[in-house]
């Protein structure tokens, strides 16, 4: 790893992980990774670490502002853009939960009672 870490800027460790009693070897080489500069990414099936590959070539000549996403400016924006990485809650529920609740800190510090309230936001 150290002998690599001069040549390039950017250093990733693609790991196909086929095992599910892998966490103490994968705890072993996210540490060495960490420790020399590199980014691990797993991949579950081949499939998926082609994909990687694939999307890192793509991008390869890009500049970074073509991969970065462009989030508005304002606070309702940014927080709609947090509140949707949570794969569960679209932009409605976001809506819905910002102008019942108000802040971010305010819909986390929410009991799953006063979120039920909010409508749409606990579908069965």
């Amino acid at each position: 790893m150290e002998q690599l870490q001069r040549g390039y800027r950017l250093r990733v460790l693609l790991c196909h992980v086929d095992s599910e009693e892998c966490h103490k070897t994968l705890e072993d080489v996210h540490q060495a990774a960490i420790v020399n500069g590199w980014t691990v990414i797993l991949a579950r099936s081949p499939e998926e670490a082609a994909r990687y590959l694939e999307t890192y070539q793509a991008y390869e000549k890009k500049q970074a502002d073509a991969i970065q996403e462009r989030v508005e400016g304002d606070y309702f924006s940014r927080l709609t853009d947090v509140l949707t990485t949570i794969r569960s809650v679209n932009r409605t529920d976001a809506a819905t939960m910002s102008s019942s609740l108000g802040t971010l800190a305010s819909i986390m510090a929410a009991s799953k009672e006063r979120l039920a309230l909010c409508p749409g936001v606990f579908r069965a």
